[in-house]
């Protein structure tokens, strides 16, 4: 069995706009608090690793180290509201670097794909799992994600693995930072 049976690489939201994803998250549970809040770990999923064990992320940790280069420093604008057949509402890195392709096509070049998805880079704020969004209800959550602006330079990634079986169990030491 897998230690961690949800492992990703990605991009960390500087910790200086936490509070505002913390009001965002706060706004959307307001407009709908049957929505699924995302766990208060903002970040862009480079690469999806599915589980994995301990020395498995340790090694993708070591691995991408040298891989930061090509990305650090890069700005990534936050905006807006968007979302995956409805169900997971996120914002949105409208205009991605190019090096951050290149860079997630390296880690897939290097660790293989956990799932089959394009890459689409984002933040993942809600689910809608239930199906539960009327037309004004998801109108209220595009006027409140549209109102998000956040620029800032890639300074570190993380490795992280949990399992979403046992509460707390995440590994938040795998990170490389500048």
């Amino acid at each position: 069995m897998k230690e961690y049976n949800s492992c990703y690489v990605g991009i960390p939201l500087p910790q200086k706009l936490n509070p505002e994803f913390g009001k965002l998250l706060s706004d959307v549970r307001e407009i709908d608090s049957r929505l699924e809040l995302t766990a208060f770990h903002p970040h862009i999923t480079l690469l999806y690793l599915g589980g994995q064990f301990r020395s498995d992320l340790n090694r993708v940790y070591e691995e991408t180290k040298p891989m930061l280069p090509l990305i650090r420093g890069q700005t990534l604008n936050i905006h807006g509201y968007g979302d995956f057949n409805g169900s997971t509402i996120f914002l949105q890195v409208p205009t991605p670097p190019s090096d951050l392709g290149i860079f997630h096509d390296q880690l897939i070049d290097q660790f293989g794909k956990g799932d089959n998805f394009p890459f689409h880079p984002h933040i993942t704020v809600c689910k809608d799992s239930q199906n539960i969004l009327v037309p004004e209800t998801r109108r209220q959550l595009v006027l409140r994600l549209d109102e998000v602006d956040w620029s800032f330079p890639i300074t570190r990634i993380m490795v992280r693995g949990s399992n979403l079986e046992i509460k707390n169990l995440i590994r938040e030491d795998l990170c490389v930072r500048s």
